[in-house]
């Protein structure tokens, strides 16, 4: 089996998330669009406590794990474990990126 990624469509990411600070089954979704001019990730989170947006300012934050947007709510270690998840997600989107052709320095 090969580790070699190929993609010939716009890279999309959906990642399933059993948490312990979250109830039920959590998915974090992440897109990429190459014609956007400010917003080339986009996504979502779906967690037990309702679906909350995520956009590239977000993304970024999750990153440096500093709370911004809807992560307030979130007990520090909730944010912990949904920062880790949107960081997973964040290094497959790179890699599908990269495997499609795009330039995925810029993010």
């Amino acid at each position: 089996m090969s580790n070699d990624i190929h993609s010939i469509a716009y890279p999309k990411v959906k990642v399933r998330c059993q948490f312990e600070n979250f109830p039920g089954v959590s998915w974090i979704t992440m897109e990429y669009d190459p014609h956007s001019r400010g917003n080339r990730v986009s996504g979502i989170i779906e967690t037990g406590y309702g679906t909350f947006p995520l956009d590239d300012q977000i993304i970024n934050g999750y990153l440096q794990r500093q709370k911004v947007g809807a992560a307030f709510i979130f007990t520090k270690a909730a944010f912990e474990e949904l920062a880790g998840a949107v960081e997973d997600g964040m290094e497959m989107m790179r890699r599908l990126v990269r495997a499609a052709g795009y330039d995925s320095n810029s993010f």
